[in-house]
């Protein structure tokens, strides 16, 4: 940005392979290796944007099939549902199947991305910057296009970091820009060694927190059916694992919206196993109850389908909601349910499993 506005401000003076510098100018040229990250920069953004328009309309047609089917099979009024509120929620499912899909193509960006920055750090320490290189194989036919997409680099990468501060001031206020604040939770999950540039780590405060707390109740009697959403069940998860015997007799856990399974299990496989998860359901005799939809781009199943047959205690704790309640407008609305998607609030379902949790802790105490 700031050679972008020294570009301004001397009205395109400033030197370039293409454009020597006017005698007796004083020079004015970011670093050889600048330059070749901002180029290196701009390909990657077009890489980014051509995956992002290819990949939605690969198989779409296949996956729009096997979401209708989910629709058809979930709601037998969709027959008589208008055609467009079931393509509504069929495409909710797709968008949310969407991110189960992406680890491949993350691994594929990530290796183009890092033989991007090897060749530009290779080709800054060894030899000429992007355009003067451009100059020498083409010409100025071939070095002004290379220049101007060099230039474009430096100001994208600008953009970039203010859109990031943006979108970081507006993530818990903006639906469709929510992920940012999803996955800034993901990253202050673990310790600051991890991420020295990034804040505190939260769990190393609200762990203790809810073990103490926990201790508490339980040292007086009191059962505890412990509930966390999206990242809060993570949390809950690590702190059922922190809890102490006599604790975790009288403790039932009731978890919605969770990444455990599809997402903590895939990117931190090393740290959330299926042992580790398994161990989590005995410490607490698998009161545990597991709340999921398919339309939720975020949480999932936690054992689904790692599950070993019928009689496999984690087979009972993953329990799929349908979303929305209904296709149709019910009595006593006129609009038909939304689609919810990772926003839980208490309902039927939910009164439901902390029910249940309540009557096995009865049980227990019994």
């Amino acid at each position: 940005m700031t050679y972008g506005l020294a570009e301004y401000l001397d009205r395109g003076s400033s030197p370039t392979p293409a454009r020597p510098l006017p005698p007796g100018a004083p020079p004015l040229s970011p670093p050889i290796a600048y330059r070749w990250v901002t180029l290196g920069f701009t390909l990657a953004v077009l890489l980014v944007v051509v995956t992002a328009l290819l990949v939605p309309r690969i198989r779409r047609a296949r996956r729009r099939r096997e979401a209708e089917e989910l629709v058809r099979r979930d709601y037998p009024e969709a027959s008589r549902a208008a055609p467009e509120r079931v393509r509504a929620v069929r495409d909710a499912i797709v968008r949310a199947r969407l991110t189960d899909r992406l680890g491949p193509l993350l691994a594929t960006a990530y290796v183009v991305l890092a033989l991007l920055t090897l060749a530009a750090a290779g080709l800054s320490v060894i030899g000429p910057g992007p355009g003067a290189l451009a100059l020498r194989l083409g010409g100025e036919p071939l070095a002004r296009p290379v220049i101007f997409v060099t230039d474009l680099g430096a100001l994208l990468i600008g953009l970039f970091a203010m859109v990031l501060a943006v979108m970081g001031l507006v993530a818990y206020r903006s639906g469709p820009i929510r992920l940012v604040g999803v996955l800034w939770e993901l990253a202050t999950f673990w310790p600051r060694a991890a991420h020295p540039l990034a804040p505190p780590c939260y769990v190393e405060r609200a762990v203790p927190e809810l073990t103490r707390r926990i201790g508490q109740l339980t040292a007086d009697g009191n059962g505890v059916v412990l509930s966390g959403q999206s990242h809060g069940s993570v949390l809950a998860a690590v702190t059922i694992l922190q809890l102490p015997d006599r604790c975790r007799r009288r403790v039932a856990l009731l978890t919605y919206g969770s990444p455990l399974g599809n997402r903590y299990r895939r990117i931190f496989p090393a740290y959330v196993s299926d042992e580790m998860l398994r161990e989590v359901g005995s410490r607490l005799a698998w009161r545990w109850i597991n709340l999921w939809r398919y339309t939720d781009a975020v949480g999932g199943a936690v054992f689904v389908p790692f599950v070993g047959g019928p009689d496999d205690p984690a087979a009972r704790v993953d329990r799929r909601v349908r979303d929305p309640k209904g296709l149709l407008i019910p009595p006593t609305d006129t609009v038909p349910p939304p689609v919810q998607g990772h926003r839980f609030a208490p309902d039927d379902e939910f009164h439901a499993a902390i029910g249940e949790l309540v009557e096995r802790l009865e049980r227990t105490d019994g």
